[in-house]
């Protein structure tokens, strides 16, 4: 699936009122349609051993912005996914109060918060790395 979106066009929803998504023991590479569930409020992906990035490479920083990506997002949970490196390539909005759960994910390093979305309260739950 691919965005296309210029500046000012309103995002093509697919799924606008999809709040919560549980990926488990799935063979896909990332989870870029999420793009298209602007209401998402749970993500939950475990034992997916190919998952290498939540949100592919090649999708516009503005795109992302339009589809308000996470913006209501309460809980992301990563579980046993050994082969994910990072969840997005661009910075993120997250709201306050997200709460992330981070287990056995050896090649994820960072989280892609925005600094001026670090400013309120969240809370990581995970590995003793985290």
């Amino acid at each position: 699936m691919e965005i296309t979106q210029g500046i000012g066009r309103a995002p093509n929803f697919c799924f606008p009122s999809l709040v919560e998504v549980g990926c488990s023991r799935c063979g896909f590479l990332d989870l870029s349609w999420l793009v298209h569930a602007p209401k998402l409020q749970s993500l939950m992906v475990a034992h997916c051993n190919s998952m290498e990035k939540i949100i592919r490479d090649g999708i516009a920083r503005e795109g992302l912005a339009a589809s308000g990506l996470f913006s209501r997002l309460q809980c992301l949970g990563l579980l046993d996914l050994p082969k994910l490196k990072s969840i997005c390539d661009h910075t993120l909005s997250f709201p306050q109060g997200v709460d992330f759960k981070i287990q056995d994910c050896p090649g994820l390093r960072k989280l892609p918060l925005e600094s001026n979305g670090v400013r309120g309260s969240f809370s990581i739950d995970g590995d003793r790395g985290w």
